[in-house]
């Protein structure tokens, strides 16, 4: 969805408000559409950082993806998004799957928190919990060349 928010600190009472401007109307005028056509199976996504590489630029996605009823799993993919000027929109260029986190039978719940420790990378902790398997602390690092590594904290 295209955008922005304006803000405005309220006189006298130390309060601001924000509101958010469409800048650009869907032809169908519905606006909530692609929050309704979103998968139920999103479970998390936490978006910032940027990269540049080979004349491309955007920046870092991470998706955690829900699973089971009863015993609940997760799957985390790390995303490079680029803004495309032709179609005046962001388009996802690589996504990347964690195997280390994603395959375990029975799989984890995750924490996960991200940080952009300098331009052109991303920093990932994720705590991983689960009953069949000790709890794990995996880093995992992004960078603009769609490289990342997967290590644990905890070992």
């Amino acid at each position: 969805m295209n955008g922005f928010v304006k803000c405005a600190a309220i006189a006298g009472f130390g309060l601001a408000a924000c509101l958010f401007v469409p800048t650009k109307v869907r032809a169908d005028g519905d606006l909530l559409q692609p929050a309704r056509t979103l998968s139920a199976n999103v479970h998390a996504v936490v978006s910032g950082g940027y990269w540049s590489h080979g004349g491309r630029e955007g920046f870092f996605r991470t998706v955690v993806m829900a699973g089971g009823v009863e015993h609940v799993s997760h799957e985390l993919y790390l995303q490079w998004l680029q803004y495309d000027r032709r179609t005046q929109s962001y388009k996802v260029v690589k996504t990347a799957g964690i195997s280390q986190i994603n395959e375990p039978s029975g799989g984890y719940v995750l924490d996960v928190k991200a940080a952009y420790p300098e331009s052109n990378s991303l920093k990932l902790t994720v705590t991983a919990r689960s009953e069949r398997y000790p709890q794990a602390v995996f880093i995992i690092t992004g960078k603009g060349d769609g490289s990342f590594a997967v290590s644990r904290a905890d070992r």
